[in-house]
């Protein structure tokens, strides 16, 4: 096969997977719409305190919104289908470009798949954690203002007592958007550099997982390179940072320990990361073998490592506690 033909291949082929990202991004967004109408419907008829409560005008206008989220449920349920249908063509199609691109590997390298991979699984994590958090709580902030909204003529003391509800909704939500905002890029980072970036990334920690306590010792590892590219310097610290964060965040969460170590330098040209904890530990060969898509976050931790060409060893036990070890060179 010819150069042009490669390049023509690939062309097809990444635009391809740009309509599946497309027609994937279209079916979650429906999906999301279609759970927050259900939640809204049902936290409306399952409401007992309404009912009791609520004056018939109430009634009538609940009936109208709820005929007419019925009517958009209907309808984004079509897009779903149209949207189905799509997706199975692309990846008919997908399926016989990548038949055709395996005799021909110089089209992609392996790290370009790892990148890729990485990013799909970053915004998998983002989506979920603002499905689960932020997109919930802010359905229900709209039932809960509608609801007040009922109760201003009829019980002002009900009415006040829902809006101080919705301003604690409100607080939360505000406090989650924030913390996903600060986990995709904190500021102090681009701003002061590496080592202030993990300050702020433990201070963040405590502030959250209060029973937990959180020891560390970071070298300033921009003066440890040998590289002159400041960009890419630059990148590999955000890499290296992230693998730290990666690290600390699946402690602090799933580990249920009350002690964390982190420790950071630079030895022989070489960048090391250990992160300790005392907590539950976990068995590597059930991980491996059943759960991988219950810990995507170890499997992105590790292809990051990859990519820098590193080597990172995790050695946890259950009701031994997890050490992580890390080796990334800097030449």
């Amino acid at each position: 096969m010819c150069e042009d033909e490669k390049k023509i291949l690939k062309e097809i082929y990444d635009e391809f997977l740009q309509e599946k990202e497309d027609e994937n991004r279209n079916i979650k967004k429906n999906s999301d719409r279609i759970e927050e109408i259900e939640a809204y419907l049902n936290s409306v008829r399952d409401d007992v305190d309404f009912k009791v409560f609520s004056p018939r005008s109430a009634e009538n206008v609940f009936s109208d919104k709820i005929k007419e989220m019925e009517e958009e449920k209907l309808i984004i349920q079509d897009e779903n289908k149209n949207h189905y249908h799509k997706l199975n063509q692309l990846n008919k199609k997908i399926e016989q470009l990548e038949k055709l691109l395996t005799n021909n590997k110089s089209l992609y390298n392996s790290n370009d798949i790892k990148v890729l991979d990485i990013q799909e699984k970053e915004r998998q994590r983002i989506a979920r954690e603002l499905h689960d958090s932020s997109v919930q709580n802010l359905t229900h902030l709209v039932h809960t203002i509608e609801l007040s909204s009922m109760f201003i003529d009829q019980d002002t003391i009900r009415a006040k007592l829902e809006l101080e509800n919705c301003i604690k909704i409100l607080k939360d939500s505000i406090n989650e958007i924030r913390e996903t905002i600060f986990n995709l890029r904190p500021m102090s980072f681009d701003d002061l550099g590496f080592q202030k970036g993990i300050d702020d990334l433990i201070l963040n920690a405590k502030s959250q997982f209060k029973d937990c306590e959180i020891t560390y010792d970071v070298c300033k590892l921009e003066d440890e390179f040998l590289k002159t590219d400041k960009q890419e310097v630059a990148l590999i610290l955000v890499t290296i940072y992230r693998i730290i964060q990666e690290a600390l965040m699946n402690a602090l969460k799933h580990s249920h320990a009350d002690k964390i170590i982190l420790n950071v330098k630079s030895e022989n040209k070489k960048c090391l990361i250990i992160v300790k904890d005392n907590g539950q530990g976990f068995s590597l060969e059930e991980i491996t073998n059943q759960q991988k898509d219950k810990h995507f976050g170890i499997s992105i931790m590790t292809e990051r490592v990859n990519l820098l060409g590193g080597k990172i060893i995790i050695d946890s036990k259950p009701e031994e506690g997890t050490e992580i070890k890390v080796e990334i060179p800097l030449t």
